[in-house]
């Protein structure tokens, strides 16, 4: 198959292997992937990614070794193919997306960047079985493919604990106009993100496509524009 990969640090279009799905996985044709902001550094900056990360993780030594071809794409809709043996996915056709990684043998494999697993920067791809969220009937797959970004910027305000009325307990600068200035900033893009993230995902619900109005709130591009 037909796979973007990243090789001495281009991203190039080149043949793969095709992937196999095992016990407990299933074989998506990808439809649409979105280009995280993380994907480009890691083109620019992979060995600093790598080194940070694994800082990061404690030291555990990087699972990615950049003299390699490295396969790239985690915020993605696809289409179900076929289900691994002794594995009840579901139907082919169905449009999904999931959590980018896969578990074999108790590890947990990355599928954002990696060697040797396919990621949605190709034709097709390996996703867990367990870790395949449907999408609503009719959805649009750009729409879909959104879910893993909108997915991080909602948990983050979840983590915050912010509510409504209030702001940033931590941020204590000395400057009581600068304090109000930067908690109401804070809150404000906070609250936004929440109100964005629920807005898709009740229109994807609904069979609308609220994405022109997001990318408004969100002063970007119409996420449907395509390039």
């Amino acid at each position: 198959m037909r796979a973007a990969v990243l090789r001495k640090g281009r991203l190039v279009i080149d043949d793969v292997a095709e992937p196999t799905p095992g016990e407990g996985e299933v074989l998506v044709a990808v439809k649409a992937c979105g280009i995280c902001g993380s994907d480009l550094h890691f083109v620019d900056h992979g060995a600093d990614f790598l080194r940070l990360t694994s800082e990061a993780n404690g030291g555990t030594p990087p699972t990615v070794d950049l003299s390699r071809d490295v396969r790239m794409g985690h915020e993605f809709s696809a289409e179900v193919i076929e289900s691994g043996p002794n594995t009840d996915g579901p139907p082919a056709g169905t449009i999904v997306t999931s959590m980018p990684i896969l578990m074999r043998r108790g590890s947990r494999i990355s599928l954002s960047f990696s060697n040797s697993e396919a990621g949605a920067y190709g034709e097709r791809m390996v996703l867990g079985n367990d870790f395949l969220v449907r999408a609503p009937k009719g959805c649009d797959v750009d729409a879909i493919a959104l879910t893993e970004p909108l997915a991080v910027g909602l948990h983050a305000v979840n983590k915050s604990g912010i509510t409504p009325g209030t702001s940033d307990p931590s941020s204590r600068p000395t400057s009581p106009l600068r304090a109000g200035r930067r908690r109401w900033q804070w809150a404000r893009t906070s609250w936004s993100m929440r109100r964005v993230t629920i807005s898709l995902l009740r229109g994807v619900e609904r069979g609308h496509d609220n994405r022109s109005s997001c990318s408004r709130r969100l002063a970007c591009p119409d996420s449907s524009t395509r390039r």
